[in-house]
Formats: C-alpha cells, structure tokens, sequence
C-alpha cells in the first residue's frame, strides 16, 4: 500500500500490523495484517494475506485488490515489538504465522541484532522462506514435520542463554504447545511474546444514536 499523494508513510518497529477496512457502509468489516517490510522510514507498506476461499476472516477480499484501489488502513499497531534488552530473539513460526516474526529478522539484520527463527511449514509453501534465508543465513531452521520440530523445539529451549526472549505465531493450538514446553523448561513469562493471527474480525459493537445537545440532532 501507498499514500495515494506519493508522500512517506509513518515508521513502525517490528511486529506491528495494519487494520484495514473494506465492503460498504452497510458492510464495513476490518481486520488486522502484519507488516512484512521494514518500518525505517517507509514508502510503502507491505502484507501478506494467505487466501482461504470459504475463510471469514478477508482474505478474499484483499487477493480482490487491484493496482489503484483505495483502502482505508490505520497507523501501525504493535503488541509484538523486539524487547530492547535482549540478549538474542529466538523466533518460531509456523505457516503463515511467519508475518509477524519475519520483521524481527530483518530489524535484526539492520540492526545488527541476535537473532534465529525456527519456521515449521508443509514442503512447497513456506510463505517468506527465501526471505528468511537471505535475513538469517544459518540461524535459519526448517522444519516439515511435527516430530522433528519437537526435537529442534526441545533443544533449542534448553540451550539458550539467559536473557533470550522467545517470539512465536502461529496456529492457536502451536502456540499453546510451544509456550507451555518453554514454561515447563523454566522460562519466565517476561521471556514469552505471541502474536495471534487470522483472528476473527473486529467487533462491529452494537448500533447506537447519539443526539447533539444544542441542536437536538440526532445521529
């Protein structure tokens, strides 16, 4: 997405993510996508949005976008920004969950910054892989397969030096998992950062009617 005037747009850290609104005013629906690109300083921002044909959440309707529409995005948000004091980010993904930590690797890569990713996605459609291999060279690992992940998963966490924070997205259910081995292994809450995905659309709220005290209009 551009600024249809062609000026810079706001900057953003890693781990932030755009609300987009779309449909009419009968119809309005928003909802929420990671930023993909790097935030320093911006000229355009970019997404990646898996389609799901008969999903609810708008991915179709954003795979219906063509050059030149216009939408109506909000400033960057984040709940998942690197943590300043970090010794190294351990990031792990799975699918398309790979948005939101894809931005922590490459904020590590210009800044210079400790970090590895451990991406589980089915062979053929790892979304960003190339990506993460350019941004992470070696501290790139691969996985296919949920016992092999299992293993790396559990040697990884019991190997990392004090003052990893650990950052994961994904399905609800792989999350879960991953974060309930970190606490079992000894990790502190303070360590531990997910970022939902695919999450339903925002809550429209119930209608309502405002009325202006000096005019008396009602809206």
């Amino acid at each position: 997405f551009r600024d249809p005037s062609g000026t810079r747009l706001p900057s953003y850290v890693a781990g932030s993510h755009l609300v987009i609104q779309y449909g009419d005013c009968a119809n309005l629906r928003a909802n929420a996508y990671s930023l993909t690109g790097s935030g320093n300083d911006p000229v355009e921002y970019t997404i990646s949005v898996l389609l799901v044909e008969d999903g609810a959440g708008g991915s179709m309707a954003m795979h219906q976008l063509a050059v030149g529409d216009r939408v109506r995005v909000s400033r960057p948000r984040s709940n998942f920004a690197p943590t300043a004091n970090a010794k190294h980010s351990l990031l792990i993904a799975a699918g398309i969950g790979i948005t939101p930590v894809l931005s922590h690797a490459r904020y590590a890569a210009e800044w210079g910054t400790s970090a590895s990713m451990i991406y589980v996605y089915r062979r053929g459609q790892g979304a960003h892989v190339d990506e993460a291999r350019e941004l992470l060279g070696p501290a790139l690992t691969e996985c296919h397969d949920r016992n092999s992940f299992q293993k790396i998963l559990t040697e990884t966490l019991t190997t990392q030096h004090l003052g990893t924070h650990l950052y994961v997205c994904g399905p609800a259910d792989f999350m879960d998992s991953v974060l309930a081995q970190a606490r079992e292994l000894g990790w502190p809450e303070g360590l531990l950062h997910l970022e939902h995905f695919g999450a339903g659309e925002l809550d429209a709220g119930e209608p309502f009617a405002a009325i202006l005290t000096r005019s008396g209009v009602r809206l």
